[in-house]
């Protein structure tokens, strides 16, 4: 199903999904941040509905077939795990 002539539905719905982490992000700094514990509850109860949000969003992705991250291969996690200790010794 196209909605727009250059995005498809999947498309889309990635779109969507990283627009939901950003507002996610922009919550969480903000509870962080805010020094009225009644903008911190409210911020909260948004939040809730964001991550809400996201869960439908993988839900439905994952009905579909969409996987949201490709497979690495198995060399390149090695390499990056050892990267990542060779970072953590020089610490």
């Amino acid at each position: 199903m196209k909605f727009h002539s250059y995005l498809s539905e999947k498309e889309l719905l990635k779109d969507l999904l990283m627009c939901e982490n950003q507002l996610s992000l922009s919550y969480t700094n903000s509870m962080t941040k805010s020094p009225s514990i009644n903008l911190r509850q409210l911020l909260y109860e948004c939040e809730k509905n964001i991550l809400q949000n996201q869960e439908n969003i993988v839900h439905t992705m994952n009905k579909r077939g969409w996987n949201l991250s490709d497979e690495a291969d198995y060399h390149y996690v090695l390499n990056v795990q050892d990267k990542y200790n060779s970072i953590l010794k020089d610490m």
